[in-house]
């Protein structure tokens, strides 16, 4: 079991930084020491909530954050074994009620350890690729992608099936258009839109490039999309 503790204190004007590194494959107890504006113990319960979202797969987590101490301060949240499983890690919100008001408390990032021990992924494999397109013409944009950081393995392509996507922001609820994905050799792939899928982009959007397999989904390239031209008649 891997158990966390951290002190969060409750500023009505900005959210608490709020991130740790949670072992994979075990069950997560995190203890919370919640703090008022003077940094002393908040004796009321908060009623707090935490949610995880997957970094790769948009995957939303939920969790009650009962107290256990209310004269103290003190709130407990339990990720069962194996709900962690996205190998990006999390992006985390922590909200509850302070003072009678519904509040963002806390935001940050969970980072997924190998197991209990110090070593630890990455904290972001994501690569953050900005394009840049126009409209009026078809869109080809080769990418060549590596098992490793040097750049001396292409990434083996026959394991996994690669998708890249344009979405509405960052937040990716609403799918706007998926690249057409070709092989061109090894570990490198051609992403492409017609005429028709170009003109209809808006000015401002976000993509991201992801690669599915027995293992999971993990997304290897993200960033924002400007998009920029006249629609060809």
């Amino acid at each position: 079991m891997g158990r966390i503790v951290r002190t969060i204190a409750l500023n009505p004007v900005e959210p608490a930084q709020f991130s740790f590194r949670a072992p994979h494959g075990m069950q997560t107890v995190i203890d919370i020491n919640l703090l008022n504006s003077s940094g002393n113990p908040y004796n009321q319960d908060v009623v707090a909530q935490l949610q995880l979202i997957g970094r790769s797969t948009a995957r939303a987590l939920y969790y009650t954050v009962p107290a256990t101490d209310i004269v103290n301060g003190m709130a407990r949240a339990v990720i069962p074994t194996g709900d962690l499983s996205d190998r990006n890690g999390y992006n985390l919100r922590l909200f509850g009620t302070v003072d009678g008001n519904a509040e963002l408390i806390a935001i940050g990032v969970v980072s997924i350890t190998q197991s209990a021990g110090p070593i630890a992924m990455p904290t972001d494999v994501i690569d953050a690729i900005p394009l840049n397109l126009d409209r009026g013409m078809p869109i080809s944009i080769n990418i060549k992608l590596w098992q490793d950081v040097g750049k001396a393995t292409p990434f083996d392509l026959a394991s996994a099936t690669i998708s890249a996507t344009i979405y509405g922001d960052s937040s990716e609820a609403i799918v706007i258009v998926a690249f057409a994905v070709t092989t061109v050799g090894p570990g490198e792939v051609s992403l492409t839109l017609t005429t028709e899928q170009a003109n209809a982009l808006p000015d401002s959007c976000w993509w991201n490039l992801r690669a599915s397999s027995a293992a999971g989904v993990i997304t290897l390239a993200e960033g924002p999309v400007t998009v920029t031209g006249v629609p060809s008649p």
